[in-house]
């Protein structure tokens, strides 16, 4: 796979999915992460039941399908076909009407309409988002579709001598963040035990920030930090964040 600034956000991931699905296994256990999206979704007030929650880039609906069974009313939208198959799969198996949507996330207003959503979750995927133009469109995006004074979880990669120059290209971030996007050997977990796949490659690009900077982007999209953290091993932040009413910069 020759990655570019088309296709490193979407490609990359359909085909990890298809690789996992090939290899099989087990799914490593995200039970911390739940963990932390429950603890945030405490401070924003928001009830099940009556909540309206779109999670954004939900894979294969490991977060979606839970909170659906605490009762928050749940669509995911995710790119992989793959990714939605197994998450429709789950959501069937544990009885739930939650809804999928195949869509790329920088589309978001084709699929949904405006101030529809109370709380936006972003579990690892603003940061997948490598350009200035493209992070930008995506928080904008999460901005039109939440309801005046909505809430969004943020669950991304943190690095506090993370570079802070512009990145207007895939080649460019590469350079600047010493990155060869040739793929790591695949693997999968299997009796508890990982086990590597030399001949498969999943390709894991993300552009982490340190707290100074994510909280710039977010301001700058129209929202107002309401909590941040870091938490579980090194290198992962958590943020809340609340709409603000005026239209972002730049948009």
């Amino acid at each position: 796979m020759i990655l570019n600034d088309e296709n490193y956000h979407k490609g990359a991931w359909e085909h990890n999915y298809l690789t996992e699905a090939r290899l099989g296994g087990e799914e490593p256990n995200r039970n911390r992460d739940l963990a932390e999206i429950l603890s945030l979704l405490q401070m924003t007030g928001t009830s099940p039941g009556a909540s309206r929650l779109l999670d954004i880039g939900c894979g294969t609906g490991r977060n979606a399908v839970p909170l659906a069974q605490l009762g928050y009313l749940c669509t995911g939208i995710d790119s992989s076909e793959e990714a939605l198959r197994r998450a429709r799969g789950r959501a069937t198996g544990a009885g739930l009407a939650a809804e999928f949507t195949v869509g790329d996330c920088l589309g978001l207003r084709q699929f949904f309409t405006q101030s529809s959503y109370d709380v936006v979750l972003d579990a690892y995927t603003f940061h997948v988002f490598v350009t200035d133009r493209d992070r930008q469109q995506h928080l904008h995006n999460v901005h039109w579709v939440l309801r005046p004074g909505g809430y969004v979880i943020v669950l991304g990669a943190h690095d506090e001598d993370a570079p802070q120059g512009h990145v207007e290209s895939f080649d460019q971030f590469c350079r600047l963040c010493h990155v060869e996007p040739k793929g790591v050997p695949a693997g999968r977990f299997a009796g508890g035990k990982w086990e590597t796949a030399e001949h498969e490659r999943f390709f894991l690009l993300a552009r982490p920030q340190s707290m100074a900077g994510y909280c710039a982007e977010f301001a700058d999209a129209g929202f107002d930090v309401i909590h941040k953290e870091l938490f579980g091993e090194p290198g992962h932040a958590a943020f809340v964040l609340r709409k603000r009413n005026d239209e972002p910069s730049g948009k």
